[in-house]
């Protein structure tokens, strides 16, 4: 995920979300998700687990002054055997002036 920023100040980033049901059988729970500041898989101990209330990130985006500033936000999910089905939830991504 590519954060941009076109503001004038920087920005501090927090990630939350839900569980997600699925259509046909099953849920993936909100820990079922990983982010991370770097590219790595979900089973790296840089990848955290997603919660449900807001986690610092410690993702940065500078301030901007020419041009557009932007940052990775890089994500994975775990889906279990079992699951069946479109599964939806709901992921925040919120950008705090810093």
């Amino acid at each position: 995920m590519n954060i941009v920023q076109y503001g004038n100040d920087e920005a501090d980033v927090e990630v939350s979300g839900t569980a997600m049901p699925c259509t046909g059988l099953g849920s993936l729970g909100v820990g079922s998700q990983r982010w991370s500041l770097t590219d790595v898989d979900w089973t790296s101990s840089n990848a955290v687990t997603l919660e449900s209330t807001a986690t610092d990130t410690d993702l940065y985006v500078g301030y901007r002054t020419d041009g557009v500033v932007s940052e990775d936000l890089f994500w994975n999910i775990n889906v279990p055997y079992g699951n069946v089905g479109t599964c939806t939830g709901t992921n925040t991504i919120t950008a705090l002036a810093h």
